[in-house]
């Protein structure tokens, strides 16, 4: 048998039919026989014999025409190398027998779960097993099998014998492929720290990066977060781009943004990223013929082995209350489409039936996360229970409930945070009198009593001082007109007037305000910039070293109008005055949404940029302030450029 170095490879598809045909026609035009010239061209290809050539070619292509399950029925060798069967392993090559492509699929196999199979490895490449071989059915050189299932051991190893892994996407039934192509588009889910072992190994081989995926597409692939954000911070329009040739993808990627593409490959640290840079969480992908317009969301929902939970319950917790429940959308999923358009809720329903392969179907977990986003999630019978006698008001109901169950003070509901962002993440029981975030619309006549009674069965300070700030920040108990007197009640219960005044001045409660203040609230640097409270920012910004803090200040400044905050937090402070915060706006949004028009031209004389647009709506300030009816604003903007 010749040397991998030295015989000829046959074609990723090789035919018979073919191979016939060339005997024929070098007999025709030889000295020797049809079967002396048949037995040339097979020890060309490391055959002994025609007949052996003939079983090689038959092995290579099953499964050929197959797109899944395809090379099903293996022959011994690469069967018992696949079971990890070392000793029949050994017998098989001691027998003889086998074929040039026996020893290239078996060590096709043993290269994957390779830490457990290295050594059938080490054995089939001494016995002239090629690490350019082929794998057969169609599918291209050995070599892929470590990116499509990220084995970078296994990689490494064929790596180490030389395997070549520079070569141009080659033909197969998949579409043009190479080890690159098939390491990015892996179907594998939840085996980053494997897959970016993988393309790091591949780029210092010379591995070429396949046409269509760009410097950020590479960085989040590679889980680089820290490449995506300068990148991001270089070209802020990136964030919120549709990139119609974005490749890959188990839903299909194409026109997605690259929010789509982090989280379809799970990759968090890379959505955090994203999401601080505006990305938008209801961004659609692009419809194509009817197919697409997916949001992020759903490239979280059955994955396979429900390795997108992670990044479910990620996006969830970092953006529920953003999140847009009702988009329906037909895509294309495993090269297919799906049935009909469908919200997500309903897509994790299809997915969960059993016409869905196991191994990708929906799990209770997922269902759990996304019916979290219909309203608070509270599994306790009890916890609802209690929470119903409180929406309804009543207080007798309340009291049997809290004389059975005394823990209902003191425990949390499983909200994670889904239904309203992170400022009613796992409420407690007393959080829920505060009607905020919105459930019911309204607060009953006996609110205040019904607080009074939580509290004195047992609520921790902590939770008074946070409903204070839900009450003092509510629009349900103003407009009810039960905000004073459940203030008045919380602070005489123990909350910290200084507790609800940020949130209060964040949502415009003036009345909240005035009344805090005169309970002896202090203001914190927040409530100072919303204030307009010059001697208290002073005072405070010198101890203040978060650089987050101080921009959401200067936010809150814009959206109070406060001109004299803002010029202190930008002039004095350095609080860098384009710098963007929620959904990627920056303070001229804010300013000009809320028609502030001396904070406008404050932040346009500080420098402000008027044409820079948000990451969630893509509009420029005077756009915002025009949707909000400011347009003697949104013409100033407009003279200056926006």
């Amino acid at each position: 048998m010749t040397t991998p170095a030295s015989r000829k490879r046959l074609p990723i598809n090789p035919s018979s039919e073919h191979l016939r045909k060339q005997a024929k026609r070098l007999a025709t035009s030889a000295t020797g026989t049809l079967a002396e010239v048949q037995r040339d061209l097979a020890r060309e290809y490391g055959c002994d014999t025609w007949a052996e050539l003939m079983r090689m070619v038959e092995t290579m292509s099953r499964g050929a025409d197959q797109l899944e399950g395809g090379h099903s029925a293996m022959e011994e060798l690469p069967a018992a190398a696949n079971r990890n069967d070392l000793a029949r392993v050994r017998a098989l090559l001691a027998q003889g027998g086998f074929t040039q492509h026996d020893l290239d699929l078996a060590l096709a196999r043993s290269v994957l779960s390779f830490a457990q199979r290295r050594e059938i490895a080490e054995l089939l490449l001494a016995h002239g097993a090629d690490p350019d071989g082929q794998y057969g059915a169609n599918y291209g050189p050995i070599v892929l099998v470590t990116g499509e299932c990220l084995d970078p051991d296994g990689l490494a190893f064929l790596l180490q014998h030389g395997a070549d892994v520079g070569f141009p996407p080659l033909p197969s039934k998949y579409g043009p492929t190479s080890p690159m192509i098939a390491t990015l588009g892996t179907y594998a889910r939840g085996a980053n720290e494997r897959k970016h072992r993988c393309i790091d190994l591949l780029l210092a081989h010379g591995a070429p990066v396949p046409s269509g995926i760009t410097s950020e597409m590479l960085a989040i692939h590679r889980g680089d977060s820290t490449t995506l954000a300068g990148l991001l911070d270089r070209d802020p329009d990136l964030v919120n781009q549709r990139f119609p040739e974005m490749p890959y993808g188990n839903i299909r990627l194409a026109g997605g943004t690259l929010l789509h593409l982090a989280v379809e490959f799970g990759e968090l640290s890379c959505v955090e990223v994203l999401l601080a840079h505006g990305a938008d969480i209801n961004a659609r992908a692009m419809v194509v013929d009817g197919l697409g317009g997916q949001p992020p969301l759903v490239h979280a929902i059955a994955t396979i082995h429900a390795a997108g939970l992670p990044v479910l319950e990620h996006l969830l917790r970092r953006a529920g209350r953003w999140i847009d429940r009702e988009a329906r959308s037909r895509f294309v999923l495993f090269g297919e489409p799906i049935p009909q358009p469908m919200t997500p809720l309903e897509y994790a329903t299809w997915a969960a039936t059993e016409s869905i392969p196991a191994f990708r179907r929906t799990t209770a977990a997922e269902f759990t996360l996304l019916r979290g986003l219909e309203g608070p999630l509270i599994e306790s019978e009890s916890f609802r229970a209690a929470v119903a006698a409180i929406d309804s008001g009543d207080l007798e109901g309340l009291r049997e409930l809290l004389r059975r169950e005394p823990g209902l003070t003191t425990v949390r509901a499983e909200e994670p945070g889904a239904a309203a962002g992170p400022y009613f993440a796992h409420p407690a029981l007393l959080w829920f009198v505060a009607e905020n975030p919105i459930r019911t619309g309204r607060l009953a006549p006996n609110i205040a009593a019904i607080a009074d009674t939580i509290i004195a069965a047992g609520t921790a300070k902590s939770d008074i001082d946070h409903t204070l700030s839900l009450v003092a920040s509510g629009l349900v108990p103003r407009r009810e007109g039960r905000q004073r007197e459940l203030i008045d009640l919380l602070v005489a219960r123990g909350a910290d007037a200084s507790a609800g005044l940020s949130a209060a001045v964040q949502e415009g409660e003036r009345a909240a305000v005035e009344q805090l203040l005169a309970l002896g609230a202090k203001p914190d640097l927040l409530a100072a910039a919303g204030l307009g409270d010059l001697a208290t920012l002073r005072r405070l910004l010198p101890q203040t070293q978060d650089q987050d803090s101080k921009l959401t200040a200067l936010h809150i400044a814009a959206r109070a109008g406060q001109d004299e905050a803002i010029a202190l937090l930008v002039s004095e402070a350095g609080v860098p005055v384009n710098a963007r915060i929620s959904h990627g706006a920056t303070a001229l949004h804010v300013a000009a949404a809320g028609g502030h028009q001396a904070a406008v031209e404050r932040l346009l004389a500080l420098a402000a940029d008027p044409t820079l647009v948000d990451g969630r709506y893509h509009g420029t300030p005077a756009g915002w302030a025009a949707h909000a009816g400011h347009h003697e604003v949104a013409d100033l903007l407009r003279r200056k450029g926006g």
